[in-house]
């Protein structure tokens, strides 16, 4: 299943671009498990893993579930 929506979203990423259409970056309420970090947040993703070290040094953070900026 998870496979499939994969799959399905490379396709419409695929038309969206080839329109001129594709977002720059991508929902996180919406982005399928495993969508890197950098597809996410694009730009800021450097700035917000420094300031995530910076506020929580011992990744408590880290222990639950969703996306990880490691």
């Amino acid at each position: 299943m998870l496979d499939a929506a994969r799959q399905t979203a490379a396709s419409l990423q695929q038309i969206a671009s080839s329109n001129g259409i594709l977002a720059s970056a991508k929902y996180p309420n919406y982005a399928i498990f495993g969508t890197p970090i950098g597809d996410l947040y694009r730009e800021n993703a450097d700035r917000l893993h420094h300031i995530k070290n910076l506020v929580d040094p011992f990744n408590v953070m880290g222990l639950t579930g969703g996306f990880k900026f490691e």
